[in-house]
C-alpha cells in the first residue's frame, strides 16, 4: 500500500478528517475526495485544495451550493454556485 494511502488511512481513522482529505489530494484521487467532503462535510476544506484547478473547483462548488440550497441557504448557495 502507498505511504499516502496509510496516511490517510490512519488520518481517517483517527479523526482528522481535514489531513485525510490532503491525502487524497497528494494522491490525485479525486472522485474519492469529492465523496469524503460531502460524507464528512468538507466542501470548504475541498475547495481550498482544489483553488487552482478550475475544472474541480467548478464542480465541488455546484457540489457545495447544492448543499447549502437543501439546507435552505439560498443565498449562499447562489453566491457559490459556478456555471
Amino acid at each position: 500500500m502507498p505511504e499516502l494511502r496509510k496516511q490517510f488511512e490512519i488520518d481517517n481513522h483517527l479523526g482528522r478528517l481535514t489531513k485525510a482529505l490532503k491525502h487524497l489530494h497528494a494522491l490525485n484521487a479525486y472522485d474519492e475526495l469529492r465523496a469524503y467532503a460531502v460524507k464528512h462535510t468538507l466542501y470548504k476544506e475541498a475547495l481550498d485544495a482544489y483553488k487552482y484547478q478550475p475544472e474541480q473547483l467548478r464542480d465541488i462548488t455546484n457540489v457545495y451550493a447544492a448543499y447549502l440550497h437543501d439546507r435552505s441557504r439560498y443565498k449562499e448557495a447562489g453566491i457559490g454556485k459556478l456555471p
